[in-house]
């Protein structure tokens, strides 16, 4: 006898928290917006979730009303490390929970290191802490002030902060139709090099790491725009890599 049907689908359909269709959908549709969408997903549980928020988009309905933050990079200096991510696309933000320890970090954890009561702001510097000691992070957003709804957890990054080498001496760059050529002079001799640009000078993505050579063309810039660039070098610490700020 069987116990099972062997014609049954055991997919387990789910959507990634950090997903653009976290909230992307919407609850009320038709010309006149008099039809709403089912009250249930596949599997029963209610539509939108959490409640007063947009659906998502998909058959199966998240229990996150924003998509989780993106961790850009982690940067780390004489006893500091400057933290980057990303705002989530969907959903009301109004701060983040940043989560640092000197060990993995499990999507169960519920005290945050610092909290940032800001939507737009993506950057942090975290500081008094120990050289070589690695670091771990992680971001979470959240909407409300006395009753918080939060997103998934990010991902996961570290570092080993510690004190940088001599940066690089000049760094050039030259606008083309479709790209951006940088040049920079390093007289401390070859090293490798990280890139980073942004459109302030107060939030720079890396867009290239381990560059073993004093030039780098950036193809992926938009045109007319302004960009800032920063080159940074890098080490090997106990086979783990370590950015440094000058």
């Amino acid at each position: 006898m069987l116990e099972k049907n062997p014609f049954e689908d055991s997919t387990n359909f789910k959507i990634d928290p950090s997903s653009i269709l976290v909230n992307s959908g919407t609850n009320v549709f038709g010309s006149k917006n008099t039809r709403s969408v089912d009250a249930r997903d596949l599997y029963g549980n209610a539509r939108p979730g959490p409640a007063g928020t947009n659906s998502d988009i998909g058959a199966v309905e998240s229990v996150f009303g924003i998509a989780s933050p993106l961790l850009v990079s982690l940067d780390g200096s004489d006893k500091k490390v400057s933290v980057v991510w990303r705002k989530p696309i969907n959903g009301t933000v109004d701060g983040y929970e940043v989560f640092r320890s000197t060990a993995t970090i499990p999507a169960t954890a519920s005290t945050p290191t610092f909290t940032i009561n800001k939507a737009d702001s993506l950057f942090l510097l975290d500081t008094a802490l120990v050289n070589l000691t690695k670091y771990f992070y992680r971001i979470r957003a959240f909407s409300g002030n006395t009753t918080k709804s939060y997103s998934a957890f990010s991902n996961e990054l570290f570092v080993q902060p510690n004190v940088p080498p001599t940066p690089v001496d000049t760094v050039s760059a030259y606008a083309g139709p479709r790209s951006i050529a940088l040049k920079w002079t390093d007289t401390a001799g070859k090293r490798k090099y990280n890139v980073y640009r942004g459109e302030t000078i107060s939030l720079l993505e890396k867009i290239a790491t381990s560059v073993d050579t004093t030039f780098y063309v950036d193809k992926t810039a938009k045109a007319n725009v302004k960009f800032f660039f920063m080159v940074l070098q890098w080490l090997i610490v106990l086979e783990q890599q370590v950015l440094f700020l000058n």
